[in-house]
This record gives structure tokens, C-alpha cells and sequence, in this order.
């Protein structure tokens, strides 16, 4: 059989693919009955032969071995349920975990590495420091001018991600007492000025904690979240203005082209490339996560929403007298933003998404896109956002556009009922939640 499996090519025959299946199902289960606890020592050189064949599959992350790597995939993850196997394979699987190609697989494999992040981790916390070391270090070497300064960054965005993952694949609170650490790792990322492809990690690793940590423990967070999605609407603001107003650009823009602006160290940077496209997608989906969880869940954050929703008795930028003179109410971030989006999608009708629409059902990410190509695929987000929490759509739209989600949903119930139905809701909803969060780690399987 495993004559079978050892193939230079690694073309998946039929009887691989069955072989590592039917390996995965039986084989931890089988070992740990026919082996007595004084015996599982022996276990150890069997599973290391079996590893031997295991891991050129789980290198490959071609389309083409994609049946072969979610059966060996399934296979690690039923062995490191036992934690007298993990000398047979932490080594391996620590190795694919930082390799570059990682997160090049499809959904169905997440859940088996997040099982075997997690055993790895939780049972060899020097594993995890390792981790942090690498972090660490990566931040505190300079940027070479003399070297590839795009593959230092990814290098740096790479472990970010990793670690991202690792808390994602633990418990709640599980890492909380590493939360300081984390925590500088986070801000020292976002020292480096015109990084989009960093901080679109650091967005992730921020919807991570929310995920991962109880509200209390993220109280110290919340101003470096809060200030770092304001940048972001503010740079996504700058750049839907630059055709309006040329002076406030290094030079000329036309609409649907990139414009470019000199940063702080040095470096051109155009804001409407791709990179700068997934940061503004990745600050988007951190704003409709905040809004999608429970209000208790998210204390904090309840007291800087009405900077970037309209609240319900918000009447979102009229003119008032103060003192004699005349002012103009602050305008929430996505009532702005959807303004000047709309703008820029009548100049540019083949980039226009104004028809397109969002449904808002509570407990539910209203962003389900995984990449744009243009900003305005953001218009039906920030059209949705400025119109479903004000009072006026929630009077026209009925109980589903309440300001309280959960009493939306629970309108007739009695108290205990409903009490115990918002805790199923919840509960679902954040899975749904935790299903959709995690496919924004993956990369997609190499095309062949």
C-alpha cells in the first residue's frame, strides 16, 4: 500500500487517494487500541515511516493533488488527536505551516490544520514562543535597501498571518495572557508607513481577537483599531476626492486610473493598486464584523459607532446655528463614503455597482466578497450601511432593520423563550461568522 502512495510525480491514482482515506479513518483509532500505554513508544517509528509518505503530498499545492492532500491532510489531524504521536510529527507540520504556499488549500482542509495548529501549539508552548520569536524578530530587523524590500514585507505579513491563525485556531482566551505581546506586534506593524500588504494582516488579526478574546481583555485595543480603520476611510476618502479636487494630489488623476502620492519614506505608492484594494476590503470587513456581533459582545466599540454609521436619530450632516455661525454636522464615514462612491461610479459605468445590492439580516456579514478589483464593488456595502440603522429606513423597512438585532429577530416570544432563542441565534450566527472569517486566510489551490 504504501508502495503505492511513494510516487516521484505525485499524480493521485484512485487507489492512493482510497488508501490514505481508509489511513485517515482507522489508523489513530486502531493504534491507540492495539498498543498498551506502556507500549506507545513504539508506536513512534511506524508513524514516522507513514510520514515519510505523507508530507511530499502535503507539499504539493497543485489542483491536481488536491484529493491526495485532503486525505493526508484529515490522516495528520486524526494522529494529533493523540498526543503520544506528536514526535512522529510536530516537525513536519510546523515546517508546512510556515511554508509560503500554506494557505494555498480549499475550505475543507481548514478545519484538520486548525485541529492540528492547535494540538501542536497548546501541548508544545515553546512551539508558540517560536512563533513569537520569529514575529519579533522579523519587526526588528530594518528594511535593507540593498535587498528585495517587497519580499522582506511579505516575509513579515507571512508570519503575521501565522500567528493570526494559530489564535484563530484556539479557544477563547486561550492566548490571552500572550495579548500584551501581541498587542506590540500589532502596533510595531503598523509603524511602517504605505504598507498595504501588512496591514491588511493586521485587519485580520484584529477581527482574530475579536473572535477569539473576551471583551474585557481588548479594552486597550480598541483606540488602535478605532484610529487605524479612521486612517484607512480617510486614505479610501483621499482617493475618491482626488478627481474632484487635483490640488490636494502630486498631480493629475483620471477617473478609473491609479493615482500615485509620495509617503513618508520615500517610496511611490499608488493607492488603487491591488494591494491598497485588499486593505480597504480587509478594513470593510473588520467595520461588518463590529456590527454583525452582539452589542454586549462589543462593548468598546459601542461608543465610536456613530463615527461611522448614521445612528438611528442621526440626521447625518444638516447645517445648524452654533453661536451665530453656521456649521456643518460631522458625517459618518460610510454615509461619506458611499456619497463619493456614488459619484465615481456615474463617471465610470462599466465599474458601476449602485444596482447592486446587499441584504442586512442579523447576526450576518454583509461582505462576503474575498477580493476586489475596484473600489466600487464597495458601493453596495456603504449604501446598505447608510441607510439601515437610521430611523427613517427602519421606520419604511419593518422589525428587520431594528437597532437591536437580536429584539428583531425574537419579536413574540416570551422572556425566558426568548432569552434561550437569542443564545441558539447567537450562537449560530457567530459560526456562520467564524465560517466565513476563515476562508479569508486562504489563498487558493495552484492553478495547473
Amino acid at each position: 500500500m504504501l508502495t503505492v502512495m511513494e510516487a516521484s510525480s505525485f499524480t493521485p491514482s484512485v487507489y492512493s487517494v482510497h488508501a490514505l482515506t481508509l489511513l485517515a479513518e482507522v489508523l489513530a483509532h486502531l493504534l491507540d487500541m492495539v498498543f498498551y500505554s506502556d507500549e506507545k513508544e513504539r508506536v513512534i517509528p511506524l508513524l514516522v515511516n507513514i510520514m515519510h509518505y505523507v508530507v511530499p503530498y502535503l507539499r504539493n499545492h497543485s489542483a491536481h493533488n488536491a484529493p491526495s492532500y485532503r486525505a493526508c491532510i484529515q490522516l495528520l489531524s486524526s494522529l494529533s488527536g493523540y498526543q503520544y504521536t506528536r514526535r512522529a510529527w510536530k516537525k513536519e507540520a510546523f515546517d508546512l505551516f510556515m511554508d509560503h504556499t500554506f494557505f494555498q488549500m480549499d475550505s475543507s482542509c481548514v478545519s484538520h490544520w486548525r485541529a492540528i495548529i492547535d494540538h501542536l501549539m497548546t501541548h508544545d508552548k515553546t512551539t508558540f514562543r517560536d512563533l513569537m520569536t520569529r514575529v519579533a524578530v522579523a519587526q526588528s530587523s530594518s528594511l535593507s535597501l540593498f535587498t528585495n524590500r517587497d519580499a522582506e514585507l511579505e516575509q513579515r505579513a507571512m508570519l503575521l498571518k501565522r500567528l493570526a491563525f494559530t489564535i484563530y485556531s484556539s479557544e477563547v482566551d486561550q492566548y490571552q495572557k500572550y495579548l500584551p505581546d501581541i498587542q506590540e506586534r500589532l502596533v510595531e506593524s503598523l509603524r511602517l508607513p504605505q504598507v498595504p500588504i501588512l496591514h491588511a494582516q493586521v485587519f485580520l488579526f484584529f477581527r482574530v481577537l475579536l473572535l477569539r478574546m473576551s471583551p474585557q481583555h481588548l479594552t486597550s485595543l480598541w483606540p488602535t483599531m478605532i484610529t487605524e480603520l479612521v486612517q484607512v476611510f480617510l486614505l479610501m476618502e483621499q482617493e475618491l476626492t482626488a478627481d474632484e479636487d487635483i490640488s490636494r494630489t502630486s498631480g493629475p488623476s483620471v477617473a478609473g486610473l491609479e493615482t500615485t502620492y509620495s509617503g513618508g519614506n520615500g517610496f511611490s505608492t499608488s493607492y488603487n493598486s491591488q494591494r491598497w484594494l485588499n486593505l480597504y476590503l480587509s478594513a470593510c470587513k473588520l467595520l461588518d464584523l463590529a456590527l454583525a456581533l452582539p452589542p454586549e459582545s462589543l462593548p468598546q466599540f459601542q461608543m465610536y459607532r456613530w463615527a461611522f454609521i448614521p445612528e438611528a436619530s442621526d440626521d447625518s450632516g444638516l447645517e445648524v446655528r452654533r453661536q451665530g455661525t453656521h456649521q456643518r454636522e460631522f458625517k459618518p464615514y460610510v454615509v461619506r463614503l458611499a456619497k463619493l462612491l456614488r459619484k465615481r461610479a456615474k463617471k465610470n459605468p462599466e465599474e458601476d455597482c449602485s444596482t447592486r445590492t446587499l441584504s442586512w439580516e442579523p447576526g450576518h456579514l454583509m461582505l462576503t466578497l474575498y477580493v476586489i478589483r475596484s473600489m466600487e464593488q464597495l458601493l453596495p456595502f456603504f449604501n446598505l450601511l447608510s441607510q439601515v440603522f437610521n430611523s427613517k429606513a427602519s421606520s419604511r423597512s419593518g422589525p428587520a432593520f431594528s437597532h437591536n438585532p437580536a429584539d428583531a429577530s425574537f419579536p413574540s416570544h416570551k422572556e425566558g423563550h426568548k432569552l434561550e432563542s437569542q443564545k441558539v441565534f447567537w450562537s449560530r450566527a457567530r459560526q456562520n461568522i467564524e465560517e466565513m472569517v476563515e476562508k479569508d486566510f486562504l489563498e487558493g489551490l495552484i492553478k495547473t
